[in-house]
């Protein structure tokens, strides 16, 4: 007798239990839950499985609309940010002052007019190039180097007085001063550099440093 309750007690509570309990491990594997046990097991067995399987589709919902609303915010994020670097790049084209921006290996990313004007080098010839190798004679390279680095540790450089190489024209004299360029999680990635004329007064840089927004990454 004890053994035939032993065994109505194994194949029918914990048979189906045990049953469930690999159900909800599959459905942690594969995305999925299904119990088959519906007709044979305990009313308690099957009122959990389907208890268990409401959660599963309320939270599969939850999930989608949160991918939705997330997907939303990233495009609306990625739009403003595309805008903002639009914007920020007519600003510097456009400058009255010739500025330009070199990446962490000091090749040129970014030539205004207003620099391509006095070089007559258009920025399509330049872009790529490193700057110190193209515009530099061996004499000013190093201290060129030398700010460059200090400007890529987070130290802005003022009043470096340097000749650059032009297009069938002189060297053309500039002060530049170099500041960090950063990303929008604020690692530096590269250096602006903005100049005047010899002998005019120095254009202000922005404020502490220069923000290029990164289109490419929204926040989470």
């Amino acid at each position: 007798a004890l053994f035939t309750l032993w065994l109505g007690y194994r194949f029918g509570v914990i048979g189906p239990i045990e049953r469930l309990t690999s159900a909800v491990e599959s459905r942690r594997a594969d995305g999925r839950f299904s119990f088959a046990e519906q007709e044979f097991a305990p009313e308690e067995i099957r009122s959990l499985a389907a208890s268990f399987e409401g959660l599963v589709r309320e939270l599969a919902r939850a999930l989608e609309a949160k991918s939705e609303e997330l997907d939303d915010y990233q495009s609306r994020a990625r739009a403003a940010a595309e805008q903002a670097a639009s914007e920020l790049a007519e600003l510097v084209d456009s400058s009255s002052a010739p500025i330009f921006t070199l990446n962490r290996s000091g090749q040129i990313q970014a030539w205004n007019r207003k620099v391509a004007k006095m070089t007559k080098y258009p920025a399509a010839t330049v872009i790529g190039q490193s700057f110190e190798a193209a515009f530099l004679d061996s004499t000013h390279r190093l201290p060129f180097l030398s700010a460059f680095e200090l400007a890529l540790a987070g130290q802005p450089q003022e009043g470096l007085r340097l000749p650059l190489t032009a297009s069938g024209v002189k060297p053309i004299e500039l002060l530049l001063s170099l500041s960090p360029q950063t990303d929008i999680s604020g690692a530096i990635v590269g250096v602006v550099c903005v100049g005047q004329g010899v002998g005019a007064t120095m254009p202000k840089l922005p404020p502490d440093n220069f923000k290029m927004p990164d289109i490419g990454r929204a926040p989470a």
